[in-house]
Parts: structure tokens; sequence; C-alpha cells
């Protein structure tokens, strides 16, 4: 649920930074009627098809009743998260595959074990 509500700010974020950018040369009326469609679909997305209400134990995440809360919840969690520097240092690596060419029926894997015809 957290995560579904960090996501929904996110996008929200996003999309309000962009709708402020204008790339799409928008008047004031559409620009406001644009923010307030993207404000209701995170809302709905951030407390999800039950609409909120469900205790995960996060305080003030689930009390999000406007956009601009969400966007406030957002920023004080983003805060508590550990920051990344934008490398792949806490990503595991996966292991390459050994492969020869000469033997098409068997392959070495670094990764998982070679398995059985009977299995």
């Amino acid at each position: 649920a957290i995560q579904r509500r960090a996501t929904a700010a996110q996008k929200l974020e996003e999309t309000l930074a962009r709708l402020e950018s204008n790339p799409d040369n928008l008047n004031s009326k559409e620009k406001r009627t644009a923010k307030r469609k993207a404000e209701a679909i995170a809302l709905e997305e951030a407390l999800g098809n039950d609409g909120g209400g469900d205790d995960d134990g996060e305080k003030g995440a689930s009390s999000c009743n406007s956009a601009e809360e969400l966007l406030s919840w957002y920023r004080e969690y983003r805060k508590q998260q550990p920051q990344t520097d934008g490398t792949n240092a806490g990503k595991k690596k996966r292991k390459k595959r050994k492969h020869d060419d000469d033997d098409d029926d068997e392959h070495d894997y670094d990764d998982e074990p070679p398995k059985l015809l009977s299995e």
C-alpha cells in the first residue's frame, strides 16, 4: 500500500512539473483541468480500489484526502528513504551463462544446476 501511494505521488509530481513547463502550449483553463484530472487520478491510485482505509501502520499514509496531502506525505516519505546515487550499487548482478557452441544438448549455467531428463 505504501509503495502504491509513493508511485502515485511520484507520477503526480512528474505530471504537475510537466504541466508547469507547458510543453503542449495549454491555456490557463486547460492547465487547470489537466491538473485537476491528474490529482484525481493520483488520489484514486494512491487509495486503491478499496477507497483507502487499509491500516498498514504507516502514519499519515492512509489519511491523504487531497493531492496536496499526498504530495506532502510523499516528500516526507522520500526523506526517510535511503539515498541512492543512481548507480547499480544496490542491485545484484546476474551471473552470465556459460555456453559451448559445439555442444547444443548440454548447457552449463552458473545460476542453476543442470536438469535431468526425468524432471
